[in-house]
């Protein structure tokens, strides 16, 4: 990987999302800080992501101001959201979205380790906005072929070909 960030925002499958296998920390050019890139299992690099889904839960967990954390789910599966003081526009867009919308999020993927050294996976929503269902059934359509190009071009394991398959055909439902 070259020693510069790139922000795509990358359009991954939830399921891929939350089956991180590398983690690295690449300076971002101009600047002290550093942006982490996430390699999923399906080979691709990841810091930001893009993705239409359903949200199916949000509750405001903070104590003196809004912290939002919300789940919402694509055909693969759900992951987790949140969105907080630092993410201003992105909390307030989901304190006014009414569960069971189709939204569409860009944000950062953040990993973690627990006690249990148990990896988890979430998005740090900065930008979240309420999508129609032709958006989410054109997203779901660009996808599919994102993630079979993925599996035919990366070189992976039949297990891991075989373990994709079927989302993909999902994601075509």
């Amino acid at each position: 990987m070259s020693n510069e960030y790139n922000p795509v925002a990358k359009r991954l499958t939830i399921e891929e999302m939350k089956n991180i296998v590398a983690e690295e920390a690449v300076p971002i050019k101009g600047l002290e800080n550093e942006a982490t890139i996430l390699t999923t299992e399906t080979g691709e690099k990841a810091s930001k992501v893009f993705l239409v889904a359903a949200l199916t839960e949000k509750e405001d967990i903070g104590k003196e101001k809004s912290f939002w954390k919300a789940k919402v789910a694509d055909p693969s599966g759900p992951i987790y959201i949140t969105a907080g003081e630092y993410q201003p526009e992105a909390s307030a867009q989901l304190a006014e979205i009414p569960i069971y919308s189709i939204i569409s999020i860009i944000g950062k993927l953040t990993s973690f380790s627990t006690e249990d050294n148990i990896r988890i996976i979430n998005i740090r929503a900065e930008s979240v906005n309420l999508a129609t269902a032709e958006t989410q059934k054109i997203y779901l359509a660009e996808l599919e072929v994102f993630l079979s190009e993925r599996l035919e071009k990366n070189n992976l394991s039949p297990e891991i070909v075989a373990k994709y398959q079927p989302i993909v055909k999902k994601l075509l439902e």
